[in-house]
């Protein structure tokens, strides 16, 4: 009927298609010194690129053709690190280690934001670090004592060359142009 025809012609009903989808990730630990000094350490990533409906590579006007969507590609990237180390009999020290990374090309795309009015997102921050000592003192008293450190922080970025260019809106499409989200 000519109503979903309509629709189809805007591009509704694509779905936005995933392009490729990775996943990678190995971990290794063991003892260093017998039941002295221990690691492990673990890394895993996602490569996930998938096509967003409505927003088109620059030059493109055709919505229902596939290969006229610009992709959006997500990167997560994790880190862990551990180390257990047993000074004496009750005495134990721990140290703990983490990153979580998200890179984005093109956060905030969309049919009404073309790509000079998304953002690149990256986490430059160094992640979480947690140390710990506990001693068993004796059968009814122990100490245990932590400290944290998180700095999982994550930066919002103009795409190149629109961050000096005034945003724009048209009320009559609700399209947004140029720099609007970062």
């Amino acid at each position: 009927d000519f109503v979903h025809d309509a629709l189809r012609a805007q591009g509704a009903g694509l779905g936005n298609p995933i392009r490729s989808i990775k996943e990678y990730g190995f971990d290794l630990g063991g003892p260093v010194m017998k039941n002295r000094f221990w690691f492990w350490g673990a890394v895993s990533g996602n490569d996930i690129v998938n096509a967003q409906v409505g927003f088109l590579k620059p030059g493109c006007t055709d919505a229902t053709n596939i290969d006229c969507l610009q992709d959006d590609a997500s990167y997560l990237d994790n880190y862990n690190a551990k180390l257990d180390y047993q000074w004496a009999a009750g005495q134990k020290s721990s140290f703990y280690w983490k990153k979580g990374a998200k890179i984005r090309n093109a956060r905030g795309a969309g049919p009404l934001n073309p790509l000079e009015t998304t953002v690149v997102q990256d986490s430059p921050g160094p992640g979480d670090f947690q140390g710990g000592h506990q001693w068993v003192i004796s059968d009814r008293l122990a100490v245990d004592g932590k400290f944290t450190y998180s700095d999982s922080s994550f930066d919002l970025d103009f795409q190149d060359g629109v961050d000096t260019v005034q945003p724009s809106f048209d009320i009559v499409t609700s399209m947004n142009g140029r720099s609007t989200t970062a």
